[in-house]
C-alpha cells in the first residue's frame, strides 16, 4: 500500500512540483507572445484541481472506493499528457494540462493519501510521510528529466515521457493501492459539507491551509523564469527547482 501510495505522489504532486520547468519552456517557446502571469494560469489550475476538486473525489472515493476511481484517473492522467504533447496554443494547453491532467491526478491522489490512513494506526504518520515523500522524490528526478530530454528530443516526446511514466507507475498501484474499508454508496446531501464548517477548529484549520498553498507553488511557477532574468548560470537553473523539493 505504502509502496503504491507513493509511486502515485510521484507521478501526480511530483508533476505539479515540475511547474517551473514547463513555465520556463512557454515562456520561451510556444507561449512566448502571452505574460508569465498568463502562462502561470496553466500550472495554477492543475494544482487547484488536484487539490481543490478533493470534494468530489473524496466523495466518490467513499462510494466505490479505488477499483474504478484510481484506473480511470491514471488513463485521463496520462491521457492528458498526451494530448499535451501534441498542443501547441494556449486554450489546448490549458484544457489538456491544467484542466484534463489536473483531474486524473487528483483521482489517483485521492486514492493514494485517502486509502493509506485506513491501514495504519499506530504509524499513521509514518506510513502517510513515506508516501508524501514520494511527491518530493518525483520533484526531484522529473525536473532534472525534463530539462535533460527536451533539448535532446524536444518537448512533445518528453512529455509523452512523462504520460507513460505515470501509466507505468499508477497502473502498479492499481494493484496495490485499495482501501481497508468498504466502500460504501449513498446518497448526496449538501448539509454534510457544510456542517463541518460550523466547527470552528476545522474553519481555522482550512482558512489556514488555504493561505499556506496559496504561498507554497509560487516559487515553483517563477524560480527558474526569474533565475533567467537575474543572470544565473545557465548550467545551474535544471537544478534549481530539484534542490527546492530535496529540502522542503
Amino acid at each position: 500500500m505504502v509502496f503504491g501510495g507513493a509511486l502515485i505522489l510521484f507521478c501526480s504532486f511530483g508533476i505539479v512540483n515540475c511547474s517551473g520547468v514547463f513555465v520556463e519552456y512557454y515562456v520561451n517557446g510556444p507561449l512566448s507572445d502571452y505574460t508569465s502571469s498568463d502562462i502561470t494560469w496553466i500550472t495554477s489550475l492543475q494544482a487547484f484541481l488536484v487539490t481543490g476538486s478533493n470534494l468530489v473525489m473524496g466523495r466518490l472515493f467513499d462510494s466505490y472506493g479505488t477499483r474504478w476511481l484510481l484506473p480511470i484517473g491514471t488513463v485521463i492522467y496520462s491521457f492528458g499528457l498526451m494530448v499535451l504533447s501534441l498542443s501547441t496554443k494556449y486554450y489546448q494547453i490549458i484544457l489538456s494540462q491544467g484542466i484534463v491532467s489536473g483531474i486524473g491526478a487528483a483521482c489517483v491522489f485521492n486514492c493514494a493519501s485517502n486509502s493509506t490512513i485506513t491501514w495504519f494506526y499506530k504509524y499513521r504518520a509514518a506510513a502517510l510521510g513515506i508516501v508524501v515523500a514520494g511527491s518530493s522524490l518525483g520533484g526531484i528526478v522529473l525536473p532534472i528529466l525534463m530539462s535533460h530530454l527536451i533539448p535532446k528530443i524536444g518537448f512533445p516526446w518528453t512529455v509523452r515521457i512523462l504520460g507513460f511514466i505515470v501509466l507505468l507507475f499508477c497502473g502498479v498501484a492499481s494493484f496495490t493501492v485499495k482501501s481497508r474499508l468498504p466502500s460504501q454508496p449513498k446518497p448526496f446531501h449538501i448539509a454534510e459539507l457544510i456542517a463541518p464548517l460550523k466547527e470552528l477548529r476545522f474553519a481555522l484549520v482550512l482558512v489556514g491551509s488555504f493561505f499556506f498553498f496559496w504561498g507554497l507553488y509560487l516559487p515553483f511557477n517563477y524560480l527558474n523564469i526569474q533565475a533567467q532574468q537575474q543572470g544565473i548560470n545557465p548550467s545551474l537553473i535544471p537544478y534549481i527547482l530539484p534542490i527546492v523539493n530535496a529540502v522542503r
